[in-house]
């Protein structure tokens, strides 16, 4: 059996998972295709895994709505807002010790992460 805190510690480090819970904390509640819009990610597939792993850890929660066509949607859980408040209070602290500029608490790190790369284009 391995440490929970390893576990979680493993998949925050993964790839468009803080970007995936930091836009449903902002926008509450989006379906797989509204939030493969807004982040861009590179294939449907790790989008699926990623919520996947989610909410196997109770972070986000899915809901099926039975209409036509069928309409997933993802929200956060309370224990994912919770470890939200956590992130938001690391970034308040990178912003206090200058590694990060100040406007970046206000934004998702999405926001920063789209116009890094555009600056760099």
């Amino acid at each position: 059996m391995t440490c929970e805190l390893f576990q979680i510690q493993n998949l925050l480090g993964k790839k468009w998972t803080i970007l995936i819970m930091q836009e449903l904390y902002f926008n509450k509640v989006l379906n797989f295709n509204q939030l493969n819009k807004k982040l861009k990610v590179s294939t449907n597939r790790i989008l699926s895994y990623r919520l996947r792993e989610l909410v196997n850890k109770g972070l986000v929660s899915r809901q099926v709505i039975k209409e036509k066509p069928i309409n997933v949607r993802y929200s956060m859980t309370e224990k994912g807002n919770d470890l939200m408040l956590i992130f938001n209070t690391v970034k308040q602290w990178s912003v206090k010790n200058k590694l990060t500029y100040k406007g970046c608490v206000e934004k998702n790190c999405n926001e920063c992460i789209a116009s890094v790369n555009h600056s760099y284009k």
